[in-house]
């Protein structure tokens, strides 16, 4: 398995939000434990508490922790499931150099555990991205015209070891 680590970039952008969460969370923490809290406070601080602890471990749930070549199959693992593509329906495998360009998220995280969802790239077009640092860009081109950015931690191994798998003679 290919590992995907976060850079530092995505370290700090991650820590920080923690910490904010953790510190906004505090008040109602502190509201709960007053002696005069009456029943709708203690209701709506615990949804608060609840809503603020959930929104990482929700986000953290869907972040890639690697990628595999096996069996004919790209897979993407996240830190619970993965995401498994036939190599048959890839069409192309390019190591990209560099930072793809500006991206804007339309549907996705953009920094928090890494960068993952749905962007679109100057350099690339729309594309999923499966990504936790801004380098080591590996462009995979569906044949159904999708686009997908991964970013292990050895992209050149991981491309090359990609592009064999396609050219292997099947079973």
């Amino acid at each position: 398995m290919f590992k995907a680590s976060m850079d530092s970039t995505t370290k700090v952008i991650t820590s920080l939000v923690i910490l904010m969460l953790a510190g906004v969370s505090i008040l109602p923490l502190k509201e709960l434990l007053a002696p005069d809290v009456s029943f709708g406070d203690v209701i709506r601080n615990t949804l608060a508490v609840v809503f603020l602890v959930a929104l990482p471990v929700g986000i953290w749930i869907y972040a890639p922790s690697g990628y595999e070549i096996d069996a004919g199959r790209l897979v993407i693992h996240r830190n619970v499931g993965q995401v498994s593509i036939d190599l048959n329906e890839i069409a192309e495998v390019k190591r990209q150099e560099g930072v793809i360009g500006r991206s804007i998220r339309t549907f996705g995280v953009g920094g928090l555990f890494g960068f993952y969802g749905k962007f679109y790239t100057d350099g690339v077009g729309s594309a999923t991205f499966y990504a936790t640092q801004r380098k080591n860009w590996v462009w995979v081109k569906l044949k159904s015209g999708k686009n997908i950015l991964l970013t292990p931690d050895m992209p050149e191994e991981f491309a090359g070891r990609l592009r064999g798998a396609l050219h292997a003679p099947s079973p």
